[in-house]
């Protein structure tokens, strides 16, 4: 088996109509990704505003029907059906990829 993420991160109903669900997770599994890429940056993440926070920017843009919202180091859409997908730039898949082969070693999966 290999171990490695692609350019696309799909949560699955991870919303409730505009606002994240409330037995998902989905809010606090992508405020973890959010965290994950920061730190891959050398960024605290502690040092950010509430105001700055991707989850809240995304649920604002879903309250005005702005279904793609575009940050420095990924894309995130979401959809009707309350899924949220995450696409990555390959640079930043790389270094994912390279952490994930820092722990799993071997088994990581080769690039197609």
């Amino acid at each position: 088996d290999s171990f490695k993420i692609g350019r696309r991160l799909v949560l699955n109903r991870v919303f409730n109509g505009v606002g994240w669900g409330s037995f998902s997770h989905g809010e606090q599994t992508f405020k973890d990704f959010v965290r994950y890429v920061q730190l891959i940056r050398g960024c605290d993440p502690t040092a950010f505003d509430v105001s700055e926070c991707p989850a809240k920017q995304v649920v604002e843009a879903r309250k005005v029907g702005i279904y793609e919202v575009e940050f420095a180091d990924y894309t995130v859409k979401t959809f009707l059906n309350g899924n949220l997908h995450i696409i990555l730039p390959d640079e930043l898949v790389d270094k994912i990829n390279d952490v994930i082969a820092s722990v799993y070693g071997a088994q990581i999966g080769h690039r197609k």
